[in-house]
């Protein structure tokens, strides 16, 4: 009577897989093997190839992504939908594990200073687009200078400075800086320092600012 059990170690790994679990959301390392319409076959260890769609290849948030693979390029992706079987499909993303990336950079920063240098990248509507940790971001206008003083937003494009977080959900891709809180620190600590270090009867050199 013939087995119907596989007879050699090759044919179980086709049955069964190598026993590396693939799951949703599961970060692996790949290489890209062919292009193809809408994307790219990306070989993943996995029983059957991954697909990973141009759209799925880079986003907005990512600031300076790398260009478009070639053949053999190694990357990193993320496990997005699959369906194990016989007719087993996988969908990977590699925007998705990158934003990851630059996320887990973001927060070990913020981890050991509550201030983070950022770049400015383009004047919008409302305030200035600013980069960090490869990141894009957003500085209300209202969040570029000291209260009560206006500026242009333009002023900071390609120019680099120190901000604070206000706020950050990674869901929904946002985060919000402010300058206006470094430099009212700042502003506030020389006061301080002034007032410290003056007394009655001191000369001072000075500068008119303005006429009333």
């Amino acid at each position: 009577m013939e087995s119907d059990e596989p007879e050699t170690m090759e044919s179980m790994l086709e049955l069964y897989g190598d026993g590396e679990e693939i799951q949703r959301g599961k970060v692996v390392q790949g290489t890209v093997v062919n292009a193809v319409d809408g994307g790219w076959l990306i070989d993943v260890g996995y029983k059957c190839e991954g697909f990973l769609p141009a759209r799925e290849w880079s986003h907005r948030v990512l600031v300076e992504d790398a260009d478009e693979p070639q053949v053999d390029d190694k990357i990193s992706v993320q496990v997005v939908s699959i369906r194990h079987g016989e007719e087993a499909q996988l969908t990977v993303s590699r925007w998705r594990s990158e934003f990851d990336r630059r996320w887990n950079e973001l927060e070990h920063k913020l981890s050991e200073s509550d201030v983070l240098t950022v770049r400015g990248i383009r004047k919008v509507k409302g305030g200035l687009m600013v980069e960090s940790c490869g990141l894009e971001g957003f500085v209300p206008i209202s969040h570029l200078a000291e209260e009560g003083r206006g500026v242009n937003p333009g002023k900071f494009v390609g120019e680099e400075f120190e901000a604070k977080l206000l706020e950050r959900d990674k869901k929904k891709h946002r985060l919000v800086f402010s300058r206006r809180q470094i430099v009212e620190e700042t502003l506030s600590s020389e006061r301080e320092d002034f007032y410290a270090n003056v007394s009655e009867g001191t000369v001072l050199d000075g500068e008119v600012s303005s006429i009333t």
